[in-house]
């Protein structure tokens, strides 16, 4: 599935070893992974949005009293988990929106609009 999404614009052995920086968590360059996700247009800015999320406690814990509940990351382990990860951040779109808007300074590049 993955092979699929990716094709032309990340290689999976560079997801894999996003996973082992992430296991490890040691991540070479932040930044550089989060525009080589960009590339993938809205489901990658999804998926930048949602390793913000998850990226500190305290950003977790503010996302789960704004939505009840979190949202799942993608991974490669799980071939449907990208389809989980966006069914549920458009049933949680307003509140997604909202949090985006309050963490604007880090997000800007992220942030998605209606077209997307």
């Amino acid at each position: 599935m993955q092979a699929f999404l990716f094709t032309g614009v990340i290689k999976l052995e560079e997801l894999e070893s996003y996973d082992k920086q992430d296991e490890s968590g040691v991540f070479r360059d932040e930044e550089a992974m989060r525009k080589q996700f960009r590339l993938l247009g809205p489901l990658g800015q999804a998926h930048n949005i949602m390793v913000y999320i998850h990226g500190s406690a305290g950003r977790t814990e503010e996302f789960r009293t704004l939505t009840g509940r979190l949202i799942l990351i993608d991974n490669h382990t799980r071939w449907n988990s990208w389809f989980n990860m966006l069914v549920v951040l458009l049933n949680l779109r307003p509140v997604v929106e909202k949090y985006c808007q309050d963490h604007k300074d880090k997000l800007k590049d992220d942030i998605l609009t209606p077209k997307d």
